[in-house]
């Protein structure tokens, strides 16, 4: 039985925490967590992103930069603003050409998509030492592997 994500979080400082979902035919629904130490992207935002399905996680994983910003009226056309519509977008820069950009564009009470930004009270930082995220047992932590130091052999 095959998981599948539930929802993940991507955090400012890079680190991801991944509650995955699977169905076990005796016990149910079952949910654990995987925590990234470093997913990959640079992180162009403050407090955490909630991703609720596993496609968009997957392009986040894939992306050089991740950019979010909160809903205004300064970040919509002349349009939204005259009708007071908040404007508000997650963009993923997919490679060093600028214009390789998905974004999800979210204006509350019209349109939102599959992630919520949370820019205030979620500064958790990486923790290599927890067991435990919220309710759920953390099954593995993907540690950013060290890179190799050359050393100088005297001849």
């Amino acid at each position: 039985m095959k998981a599948s994500i539930y929802c993940a979080y991507l955090y400012a400082d890079g680190h991801a925490v991944v509650i995955y979902e699977k169905q076990d035919s005796d016990a149910g629904s079952i949910k654990y967590v995987e925590v990234y130490e470093k997913l990959g992207p640079e992180c162009n935002f403050k407090g955490r992103l909630v991703v609720h399905r596993g496609g968009l996680f997957n392009l986040l994983r894939r992306a050089k930069i991740v950019r979010a910003v909160t809903p205004s009226l300064s970040h919509g056309s002349q349009n939204t603003q005259e009708k007071g519509i908040e404007v508000g977008y997650l963009e993923l820069t997919m490679s060093n050409d600028w214009t390789d950009t998905i974004a999800f564009y979210e204006m509350p009470g019209l349109i939102s998509g599959p992630h919520t930004y949370q820019p205030t009270g979620a500064d958790e930082a990486f923790d290599p030492d927890a067991s435990i995220w919220g309710q759920y047992r953390i099954a593995r932590v993907h540690r950013v592997k060290p890179t190799p130091t050359t050393q100088a052999v005297a001849v």
